[in-house]
């Protein structure tokens, strides 16, 4: 099973960070700017299932109307 997770948020809040340490388990203090989009794969077991979790680090946005619908298209899952 795949699901798509997309990370929205303000400029400059720690959505890449937060993506780095839970799929990588590595934190960084530099900071790099998301452009466009980064996307990050990794799974998890529940209930004895895999499921693969595609993590979609959309670049900040203080105004998420401004945000590419098609980014969001097939999520099951915004995280803002």
């Amino acid at each position: 099973m795949k699901k798509k997770i997309c990370m929205l948020g303000a400029f400059a809040v720690g959505k890449t960070s937060l993506v780095q340490r839970y799929v990588h388990s590595i934190f960084s203090d530099k900071y790099h700017t998301t452009v466009g989009v980064k996307i990050e794969k990794t799974q998890v077991s529940i209930e004895d299932n895999i499921v693969d979790l595609i993590i979609w680090d959309l670049h900040g946005e203080d105004d998420f109307q401004h945000v590419r619908l098609s980014y969001l298209k097939g999520s099951s899952g915004c995280i803002y």
